[in-house]
């Protein structure tokens, strides 16, 4: 058996392997539950925590709280279009927006979108200034309806 800084190494490195094995268990698990609020706060804690807030916001604002034809029948939570120019977990079309074969799919897609831009030169350091300047809504309230949102 190992000793001392090589035992303590070996130790590190199979619990973090153990946590990423969990990590990506209940990932899996949640990729085929039915959703929820607090469902999709949890997904977004394990695969990008930056997407709390702002962009949050937007998946309140685009389904309505997630109650939109786009959200509910087609698992569209941010009101995204059909990507052709960008690698996408869309399974198609619907209503002239891309449709989801599930909700975990479109947040997947939406964090392609945002990464697309951000290799492109973009900084998501402020997201509302992101947001302003790939022009992503032409309403001029936009980021102040996103501001009134509690969440």
């Amino acid at each position: 058996m190992p000793q001392g800084i090589v035992k303590e190494s070996f130790e590190r490195y199979y619990e973090s392997r153990v946590k990423e094995f969990e990590i990506k268990d209940r990932i899996t698990e949640i990729k085929n539950m039915k959703f929820t609020i607090s469902l999709l706060e949890e997904y977004i804690d394990l695969v990008d925590p930056s997407l709390m807030d702002v962009p949050m916001r937007q998946f309140i604002l685009e389904t309505g709280w997630f109650q939109s034809e786009l959200f509910t029948e087609y698992n569209n939570i941010a009101g995204m279009k059909y990507p052709y120019i960008r690698k996408t977990t869309a399974a198609g079309t619907a209503l002239g927006y891309a449709r989801y074969n599930h909700w975990t799919d479109s947040v997947d897609d939406y964090i392609h979108w945002r990464d697309h831009w951000m290799s492109k030169g973009y900084s998501t350091k402020d997201y509302y200034d992101f947001l302003k300047d790939i022009n992503y809504s032409i309403s001029s309230s936009y980021e102040i309806l996103l501001k009134n949102i509690q969440i």
